[in-house]
């Protein structure tokens, strides 16, 4: 399989940057976090396929565990300070907050509530769901600083349209991504 052998010479790059020490070169380092970054998408693929059901406890304990695993990863990733991957490795941490917000807001209810009861349990899974939506919008928001100095690409872009879905007053007009763009330049 190609995929397999891909990732196979990914993980060798890996390791030939944690093993070299002091002859480590920028260039390894860089092929390093660029191949880190590739390695993370199974990862992002299996967190986010874990749904919150019911009992939700278990199913949250599970989705948190993928969670921590994958922010691990992309803490590692900000460690290389390759700016292009600090910016991925930011969105992507973003965005797993993010999903676990809308995880828990679509997640199973329980089926003997009543109406009030049912709007109330909403209520607590908002409270429990807002931490999350704002730490990703901060994140995000953290991408939108390194493109005002200059760092455009795929992952600053991605930031600035969930900022627009996240907070479409502020970031949903098409002239804010056009000032940030052209005044980073």
């Amino acid at each position: 399989n190609h995929r397999r052998q891909y990732e196979t010479v990914l993980r060798q790059i890996v390791q030939v940057d944690q093993r070299a020490g002091s002859k480590r070169t920028d260039r390894v380092r860089y092929l390093a976090a660029l191949a880190t970054l590739e390695l993370s998408e199974p990862l992002v693929r299996q967190y986010k396929q874990i749904r919150l059901t019911l009992p939700l406890k278990r199913s949250m304990a599970r989705k948190k565990r993928s969670m921590e695993k994958s922010l691990k990863v992309f803490g590692a990733m900000l460690d290389y300070g390759v700016p292009d991957v600090t910016v991925a490795a930011t969105y992507r941490i973003a965005d797993i907050y993010y999903d676990l917000t809308r995880a828990i807001l679509e997640s199973d209810r329980p089926r003997k509530l009543n109406k009030l009861e049912l709007e109330q349990y909403d209520i607590l899974l908002e409270e429990q769901a807002y931490p999350f939506e704002e730490k990703s919008i901060k994140l995000h928001k953290k991408n939108m600083e390194l493109l005002k100095r200059g760092l455009y690409n795929e992952w600053t872009e991605k930031s600035i349209k969930q900022l627009g879905e996240l907070l479409p007053i502020q970031f949903a007009k098409p002239e804010i991504g056009e000032a940030y763009v052209s005044s980073s330049r």
